[in-house]
């Protein structure tokens, strides 16, 4: 299974506590019309994936096309995609003001919150009486990355780290750096998110990157930083094929 991004706007929650996903059900099913395109962008994004656990290439951009009226700025695999599945690739041609879903299921007993394993296990209550820990110092650590191998000529990237947090609650930002000229440059990083203890998940999103060796870089308070290495490639050109005149 891969899972896309249907808020530009917003970052992957954590997964721990109240900050777990919630699941609306298919996007068709919500009885409106955004809903309906974003359903049928889902199913010839699905039908594209190049292999299990890959990203479809142009998925996010068409995406976001239908959930935030994003332009996909000529990006060929987003318009591909929107014109398979009947969307107007112009945004001129067709606003949806899709809805966008804020806990949608928190009064139902039956959802539960989403982590990497499986479903979570509600927290439990507090007992009355019971001071809170006084634990301050917050430790990061067991950093994943993904994607860790990028072409160049996307006119996007994003990235994605999930590490855990123990000890406290944390602010934590993403940061994508690189060497240059002797020096480490950031070319890309996220607003600083608050992370409960558990399972955290942050994203990046960079834009056209040069072929390089990068650094992902998890920065928590005080100065506590994770760091994981990003390879960024070039696209392999196109061959082109001579015709022989023939007599």
């Amino acid at each position: 299974k891969v899972a896309n991004c249907i808020d530009l706007k917003k970052h992957i929650p954590g997964i721990s506590g109240s900050k777990g996903y919630d699941v609306i059900g298919p996007a068709g099913a919500q009885g409106n019309e955004a809903m309906d395109a974003l359903q049928r962008v889902a199913d010839v994004v699905a039908a594209r994936q190049p292999g299990p656990l890959m990203m479809t290439p142009g998925a996010n951009d068409a995406i976001w096309r239908v959930t935030d009226d994003a332009d996909t700025d000529g990006d060929p695999d987003a318009d591909a995609i929107l014109q398979a599945a009947g969307v107007p690739v112009s945004t001129t041609a067709k606003k949806y003001a899709a809805p966008h879903y804020n806990d949608p299921n928190a009064s139902n007993p039956q959802t539960q919150a989403l982590g990497a394993s499986g479903p979570l296990p509600a927290p439990a209550a507090p007992i009355e009486g019971v001071l809170p820990s006084t634990t301050t110092t917050s430790l990061l650590g067991d950093l994943r990355v993904w994607p860790r191998l990028v072409r160049t000529g996307a006119r996007r990237a994003v990235f994605a780290a999930q590490f855990n947090v123990t000890g406290a609650d944390n602010q934590v930002s993403l940061l994508l750096t690189r060497k240059r000229h002797g020096r480490t440059v950031t070319v890309a990083h996220s607003a600083p998110q608050p992370v409960t203890v558990g399972v955290g998940l942050l994203t990046v999103t960079a834009r056209r990157l040069p072929p390089g060796l990068y650094t992902l870089v998890v920065h928590g308070a005080g100065g506590q930083q994770l760091r994981a290495g990003i390879t960024v490639t070039r696209a392999p050109r196109k061959s082109k094929l001579r015709k022989r005149n023939t007599t």
